[in-house]
């Protein structure tokens, strides 16, 4: 209500602007049918020019307040400060990820952690990643939902919509993935090879007949996200996002960096999935594994 309100007010005021514009501008003309157009060119440039004005202005001033807010923030922490940080920062997230229960002692630690970020601590994304991978493997081992505020987390990482009742657990980035498809094809015969035994008599020995050979092909299916929740596995197809319950899973395996998942059916295929870390691939097969 209050946007459409401004709206109509900036609507009022340009108008009301190119109005003016308009009439003192004409009346500086010969007041003629092209007078009247030039007032009303006059009018449109003056209008626009000052849309731009105010408009740059209100960036200048944003631009201002940003820099009158880092001007009066704390001052930069010294080398012995950040590297006194980043100590304390990484024993607290070795304490969590070694803990029989690291959500809960990432909840009651994440303000103490959260300043020592402040006071400088330089953390690294494969640490912070590390801290995630022991949080979402904790979950598996106790068998627990995670709480909305961690599901929250999964599911904005991640453009995939989660049914009611259902808690996102873990997500992780792969490379590629392919599944497997059956290609026929014809395998040619030989005649063998013709024995002469006698004038006008010969047999011929060898001979192979052609036959339909069916074999398995790879085929590339993209890359994407893959996130596992307490009832499916989330995954992209060509860019299109796929969804396999956990019940119709009838193996996984994790291989160095490599994800096999094997689905439920007589004619299902494996699909697999080539992670950037290998971490993430164990760590999802063994929350496939677990029976939520």
């Amino acid at each position: 209500m209050k946007k459409a309100l401004k709206f109509i007010l900036a609507l009022v005021a340009y108008s009301f602007f190119f109005f003016i514009v308009m009439v003192f501008a004409f009346a500086c003309t010969k007041q003629d049918e092209q007078g009247l157009l030039l007032a009303m060119a006059v009018a449109l440039v003056a209008t626009f020019g000052l849309r731009y004005f105010l408009k740059h202005r209100k960036s200048k001033t944003n631009a201002d307040l940003v820099v009158s807010s880092v001007d009066e923030s704390k001052p930069t922490p010294t080398k012995n400060q950040i590297v006194a940080a980043t100590d304390s920062a990484r024993r607290l997230l070795e304490e969590i990820k070694h803990s029989d229960n690291p959500y809960k002692l990432y909840s009651d630690k994440s303000s103490e952690l959260d300043q020592f970020i402040n006071d400088g601590a330089q953390i690294s994304k494969e640490e912070l990643g590390d801290t995630v991978r022991a949080i979402a493997r904790g979950f598996g081992v106790r068998r627990e939902l995670p709480p909305p505020d961690w599901n929250g987390n999964v599911a904005e990482s991640c453009p995939f919509v989660l049914q009611r009742n259902e808690s996102g657990i873990y997500a992780a980035p792969y490379n590629r993935s392919n599944t497997y498809k059956n290609e026929r094809s014809y395998q040619a015969g030989s005649r063998g090879i013709g024995i002469r035994v006698a004038k006008g008599v010969s047999f011929r020995v060898g001979r192979i007949a052609g036959k339909s050979v069916t074999e398995e092909v790879p085929v590339d299916t993209g890359s994407g996200y893959a996130l596992v929740t307490n009832k499916n596995f989330y995954y992209f197809l060509n860019d299109e996002v796929r969804k396999m319950p956990l019940t119709k899973i009838v193996g996984v395996e994790a291989v160095g960096k490599y994800l096999t998942i094997t689905p439920d059916g007589s004619r299902a295929k494996p699909i697999e999935f080539v992670f950037k870390e290998s971490e993430d691939a164990k760590l999802l097969a063994d929350l496939i594994k677990v029976p939520w």
